[in-house]
């Protein structure tokens, strides 16, 4: 990315508020990864097929948070609780919704100003 700005995010996971920053070109593929395993699930009709997809979707929860609060804290969040496929869907589902709210405030900030010149 050829600018800086400021794509600091504070979101607050276990009781813990830790940064993602939002900039991180990681973070997109992730994401893109998550709907892509998400649609092919969509389109399952065997117990094999859902089984071997829920195994794809739970890795690509876990590279999204991964990206997003970094290996040491997801590590120890995955040693402090047993996260199964659900609370990474639910913890993916709540970094989605906390970045997309940022990005949005952003963009409505950047429309007001606009409005004032």
């Amino acid at each position: 990315m050829g600018f800086n700005f400021n794509n600091k995010l504070i979101v607050e996971i276990d009781g813990n508020k830790l940064e993602v920053n939002i900039s991180n070109p990681k973070i997109v593929v992730a994401f893109e990864n998550m709907y892509n395993v998400s649609s092919e699930l969509a389109k399952c009709n065997t117990i094999e097929m859902i089984e071997e997809n829920n195994k794809k979707l739970s890795e690509v929860c876990k590279e999204l948070i991964r990206e997003c609060v970094g290996f040491r804290v997801f590590e120890e969040l995955c040693n402090k609780q047993n996260l199964d496929i659900a609370d990474l869907i639910d913890l993916s589902a709540y970094l989605a919704d906390e970045i997309t709210k940022f990005k949005q405030a952003k963009l409505n900030r950047f429309a007001k100003q606009s409005n004032t010149k």
